[in-house]
């Protein structure tokens, strides 16, 4: 796996521990959060994926859900619904070249 890979994986997974735990993003809105989810970071089990838990990751990563989706994602589990998010069908198009690092550092980022 390629660094920029790894990167992007990386940013994703802390998008999904913010996404399962609403305290760790300010201002999150935690009166419509299920207690049982407030300030809990346990990774989600099989036996733990609802229809609900589905619905609340596809919302939480910003790009909400057909009803089919949700299905797909509950079929899925919690592992592959979450590696279809950060790496998707079809990702790997040998037409687009990888990131060429330029070389100058850039203390911005």
């Amino acid at each position: 796996m390629r660094k920029t890979q790894i990167t992007a994986v990386a940013w994703w997974l802390g998008m999904l521990v913010a996404s399962a735990c609403p305290a760790a993003v300010p201002g999150a809105d935690l009166a419509n959060a299920p207690a049982e989810w407030v300030d809990n970071l346990r990774p989600v089990t099989a036996a733990d994926w609802t229809r609900e838990r589905a619905a609340h990751l596809l919302e939480r990563t910003g790009f909400g859900a057909l009803p089919a989706e949700v299905q797909r994602s509950l079929t899925l589990g919690p592992r592959a619904a979450v590696a279809a998010l950060v790496r998707p069908p079809g990702a790997d198009d040998p037409a687009v070249r990888g990131f060429e690092r330029s070389g100058l550092p850039d203390a911005g980022i």
